[in-house]
């Protein structure tokens, strides 16, 4: 059934990865966050993947901007609208998460964004860079 879902991140944009389609921006997602929780493939390749998007977690995601422009969501927060999610998390502790992403992804701290958003979940995530 659908329902509305809320989300709290640090993105960033890859911009290395642009213009890579599934098939290849797979094996950097694959080095950096390990396997998909979801993969389509046929014929060996790659249509789409998703991971795991639960709070403390590294998770791909891909522009609704654009054909395959390609970020890193450090997930914070993710409510579904039946489990109230809050976020409580000290200043000191955001600029933590934010150097573990510029280490895993050699990204630029300034680049880094926090994002609060929600979506109904019928339609499509709006990922933006």
């Amino acid at each position: 059934m659908s329902h509305m879902e809320y989300k709290t991140v640090i993105r960033v944009a890859l911009p290395e990865l642009e213009g890579l389609d599934h098939n290849q921006a797979l094996p950097f997602f694959k080095e950096k966050v390990g396997e998909p929780k979801h993969l389509d493939e046929w014929d060996g390749v790659v249509e789409w993947f998703t991971y795991d998007d639960k709070p403390n977690t590294y998770c791909p995601v891909e522009s609704l901007e654009g054909k395959y422009k390609w970020g890193i969501d450090y997930v914070l927060m993710h409510s579904d609208g039946y489990d109230y999610n809050t976020l409580d998390i000290s200043l000191s502790e955001l600029e933590r998460y934010i150097d573990l992403l510029v280490q895993k992804f050699s990204v630029k701290k300034e680049d880094c964004r926090l994002l609060s958003y929600s979506w109904y979940n019928g339609g499509d995530e709006p990922i933006r860079f």
